[in-house]
């Protein structure tokens, strides 16, 4: 399956689990190719790779968080055979949390939510 918003380093075909690794705001896909390599062929992971970003150049940027979220899910559709975790890094984290909740609203949740480098939502910044 090809698909411009996702990125196969290591393909894991007999893998049990599926990791979504979604980049920080400027990053891209590649950023989770050393995490790919380490995890094969155990997990099969897949790197988000943005509209506006590297081969995605020409493509314009999309501008909200529910578009990048709406873009991401749409993608994910078709790589839902195997449990999903989804982990995002700073803007990453706030895009996961949103694919998470699109993906539970449409009965496929995924396993787990990882997220670093963001506060929880709950927690106010002073």
């Amino acid at each position: 399956m090809t698909d411009p918003w996702l990125r196969r380093f290591h393909p894991a075909d007999d893998a049990p689990a599926r990791l979504v690794c979604l980049p920080h705001a400027g990053g891209a896909a590649p950023f989770f190719h050393p995490l790919s390599k380490s995890l094969s062929p155990a997990v099969d992971v897949l790197a988000v790779q943005y509209p506006g970003r590297q081969d995605r150049m020409a493509e314009p940027a999309l501008r909200t968080i529910d578009e990048l979220a709406d873009g991401v899910t749409q993608a994910l559709l078709s790589w839902l055979d195997l449990p999903v975790f989804l982990f995002g890094h700073s803007m990453g984290a706030t895009l996961a949390y949103e694919v998470g909740l699109r993906l539970e609203s449409r009965g496929t949740p995924a396993e787990a939510l990882v997220l670093s480098g963001r506060r929880a939502p709950s927690r106010l910044v002073r």
